[in-house]
């Protein structure tokens, strides 16, 4: 079983997955009804001021083509969220992603020094 990521607005997800090799977790729920997914990934930068990133790509199983979500502490101690559409190995850049992003946001725990997007 995983642990409750410590999220200040208490959602609630219906599955998860410890991803021991990289010491983070994975929630999720998937409503049918209005066919949507709600993600929150918790983890670890590797050094302070360090960032995460979560992605997927629904048509292969390489990098090129992932959307992805990336988060870090701005030097101000607000969290800043981006979106990634990883197109090609050349270059990453910002913009948007496949498709929509009902809400994103992004939480610090001082305790561990995790982020949960």
């Amino acid at each position: 079983t995983c642990a409750a990521p410590k999220l200040k607005n208490s959602d609630l997800y219906k599955n998860c997955n410890e991803l021991p090799t990289l010491k983070s977790t994975l929630h999720w729920t998937y409503t049918a009804t209005n066919k949507t997914l709600s993600v929150a990934f918790t983890a670890t930068p590797p050094a302070s001021g360090g960032w995460v990133a979560w992605g997927i790509n629904p048509t292969s199983t390489v990098m090129a083509g992932t959307q992805a979500i990336l988060a870090y502490k701005e030097p101000n101690g607000s969290m800043a969220v981006k979106t990634y559409n990883i197109s090609s190995y050349s270059s990453i850049v910002e913009g948007k992603l496949a498709f929509q992003v009902y809400d994103k946001r992004a939480e610090f725990n001082a305790g561990d020094g995790s982020i949960t997007i």
